[in-house]
């Protein structure tokens, strides 16, 4: 009886471990999303599960130029939705005027009030290009002069 017991114990922990590395998560990867829309500094900056955001206000004057600020940690549901753990109150104020979704690599951010959506496209990571076309390095850093 204790050897059957064991073998049912042995056979659930291998039935929640295979189950539990069976699931992937989705991720963003690390770096900076800009808008390419004019006259807008929207962005998002990920790092691992943190995130920062900046989205400009959402207003019936569209000449406004201030902008909401948030940072902390994520998660991105089966389908892209990006959920932001914030309190409940501020949860509320910013799920009323935006939606973020993880599409194609990108943020996707939808506008409730103004009906419309665009996407902040991860920056691409550029080389270090000196002014001056001197290359020294010291280390793996760059000497500034």
């Amino acid at each position: 009886m204790k050897h059957l017991y064991r073998k049912f114990l042995c056979l659930i922990l291998l039935t929640a471990v295979a189950l539990l590395t069976g699931c992937e998560q989705l991720t963003l990867e690390n770096g900076k999303y800009e808008t390419s829309l004019s006259g807008r500094d929207d962005f998002a900056a990920v790092y691992e599960d943190l995130i920062f955001i900046r989205v400009r206000e959402p207003s019936d004057d569209p000449a406004s130029n201030s902008y909401w600020d948030w940072a902390g940690k994520f998660k991105i549901e089966s389908d892209g939705h990006i959920l932001l753990k914030m309190d409940k109150p501020l949860a509320r104020k910013w799920d009323f005027h935006y939606d973020f979704y993880r599409r194609n690599g990108m943020i996707t951010v939808y506008d409730l009030g103004a009906e419309n959506s665009y996407n902040l496209r991860l920056r691409p990571a550029s080389g270090y290009a000196p002014r001056n076309g001197s290359s020294q390095t010291q280390g793996s850093f760059p000497v500034y002069r």
